[in-house]
């Protein structure tokens, strides 16, 4: 069995081997990876995920949100959630190197387990967030602060104003103003495409504009995927530029999915902020999202398009990371890491390609 030394306590976790080695701060979400050397960057994590998805919930109990790649609420299916003892079960196969936690949700009060869910994944240790759609309740936004470092919102045109209602009460029950609470940080999300900049330059102008926001630490810009009911056409490399220097020239805190990591890598190059931004796809690299059914694949967009690794037979950590290291996860591995972008442009190309890829399965940028 694959073993690595662990050491923990409250605010710090490291992971050390021979070629893959981590710090990991739980209270800022702070990552310093390293491989052999200081200076070597490993291609994945051979002791499972750093960053662990788990759907607990699916079906009808949402709202129907027409950007929605599940289709939940829109589908007529019943809805199913997984139990508390399922979700320790799945906890019980994972690796220590495990580092944070987020439960894929439809409404807050859809699985009646999520904050009991919270409750234990943070008290073995894994810091846990989750995203909600802009509906949540006064009590919800209470119990949420308490028991979660992190939350974040999405953002929708038919929910804005009560997306920006509900944040600027959960901003009041951040840890700073209430010392008993968890909850330090606040994110919003909001999906971009070409149909969508328009909305996405919106909610930039009125994260400096609407006191509501005061207390939202970020912006997430994420990549509407061509899955679902919802089929837009990308957003252009100019257009996505443009965003992000709006955010960035209004001192908002801005990043972007892994999904982007084409067009960011091809921008990179124009200004030194980029760098930042731009990370490339980590499924079943360093992350992974676990479904209902016990099927891993490497996000959740991929779902029902990859080859699942099946964890319902897993009992112990030995059978999950050797599903982890197993010949399907690398065919996935090996067809991620060689699909560099090949930016015709690229002046660092033979550099980059010891990093640069992006999705196979969506072509996004």
């Amino acid at each position: 069995m694959l073993t690595c030394n662990i050491k923990e306590d409250e605010k710090i976790k490291t992971v050390h081997s021979s070629n893959y080695n981590m710090i990991f701060n739980k209270e800022n979400g702070t990552k310093i990876r390293w491989g052999k050397e200081k200076e070597d960057n490993p291609v994945y994590s051979p002791y499972g995920p750093e960053t662990l998805s788990i759907e607990i919930c699916r079906g009808g109990d949402c709202i129907g949100c027409p950007q929605c790649y599940k289709r939940n609420g829109r589908r007529g299916d019943p809805t199913k959630n997984i139990s508390l003892e399922e979700f320790k079960e799945i906890l019980k196969i994972m690796p220590k190197s495990l580092l944070e936690i987020n439960l894929g949700i439809m409404m807050v009060g859809t699985n009646p387990d999520l904050f009991n869910m919270i409750d234990y994944s943070e008290s073995i240790g894994y810091p846990t967030s989750f995203t909600y759609n802009g509906i949540i309740t006064d009590d919800q936004i209470e119990i949420a602060a308490n028991k979660t470092t992190a939350i974040s919102c999405s953002i929708y045109p038919h929910l804005k104003q009560k997306a920006y209602d509900s944040l600027e009460k959960l901003g009041k029950n951040k840890r700073g103003y209430r010392k008993e609470n968890k909850l330090r940080q606040i994110l919003m999300h909001v999906l971009i495409s070409d149909e969508s900049q328009a909305f996405a330059r919106e909610v930039i102008n009125d994260m400096v504009t609407d006191p509501r926001l005061t207390n939202v630490d970020g912006l997430l810009l994420l990549q509407q995927k061509p899955k679902g009911d919802y089929i837009a056409k990308a957003i252009s490399d100019i257009d996505y530029q443009n965003l992000l220097q709006l955010a960035i020239s209004n001192k908002i805190k801005v990043g972007t999915d892994t999904c982007s990591s084409g067009v960011s890598c091809r921008l990179w190059r124009k200004n030194d902020i980029y760098p930042l931004i731009s990370r490339f796809c980590d499924g079943l690299l360093f992350s992974a999202y676990i479904d209902m059914h016990r099927h891993m694949f490497p996000c959740s967009f991929s779902e029902d398009l990859v080859d699942f690794l099946d964890l319902s037979e897993c009992k112990t950590t030995e059978d999950f990371l050797a599903v982890w290291n197993n010949e399907t996860a690398h065919n996935w591995r090996n067809m991620l890491l060689n699909n560099c972008s090949n930016c015709s442009n690229c002046e660092e190309q033979e550099e980059m390609r010891k990093e640069c890829h992006k999705c196979p399965i969506f072509q996004l940028t």
